[in-house]
């Protein structure tokens, strides 16, 4: 039994490394975001998430839309992409609900930095996360209320 404990301490032990080992090299990314009202923020920490909990930078999921829009988005290929190699997100405000169901997703076309541009739709419930710059306080849109986001930049956190 001794042994077994042992095995699950080190395997354990293990897991936690590797698992700060990935946080400790997230990006910082810094973008502009341009909301549909008219005003613009600068962002730090920009991420792409359901809450302030659970985002990231990261592997974020987006859906290709195929021809036949009466295909469950939850069939359509599924995207990862990461904010580090995206130029801009932009909103297109017409149209840019599509419903299937009782899901919700919006519309939106991503500049990537390489000039190639795709249509790509996000679920509804994902949400542009970061810190403001000129107050410090985080800050949550949904992508119906942007008109764009600008990436400035994303670089490897800094330990402290």
């Amino acid at each position: 039994m001794k042994k077994i404990f042992n095995i699950f301490i080190i395997f354990l032990s293990f897991l936690l490394i590797n698992w700060s080992k990935q946080n400790s090299n997230a990006k910082l990314c810094y973008g502009n975001i341009f909301l549909a009202n008219g005003d613009k923020e600068e962002l730090v920490d920009v991420k792409i998430g359901t809450s302030t909990e659970f985002n990231s930078n990261h592997n974020i999921i987006v859906f290709r839309q195929p021809k036949n829009t009466k295909t469950n988005p939850k069939n359509y290929i599924e995207y990862l992409v990461d904010l580090d190699k995206i130029a801009e997100i932009d909103v297109a405000h017409e149209d840019s609900i599509y419903k299937f169901e009782s899901d919700e997703y919006i519309k939106i076309k991503i500049n990537f930095l390489n000039q190639s541009t795709e249509d790509y739709l996000i679920a509804r419930n994902k949400k542009i996360i970061g810190k403001v710059k000129k107050n410090g306080i985080v800050a949550a849109y949904n992508f119906d209320a942007m008109n764009k986001l600008v990436m400035e930049k994303c670089k490897e956190r800094e330990d402290n």
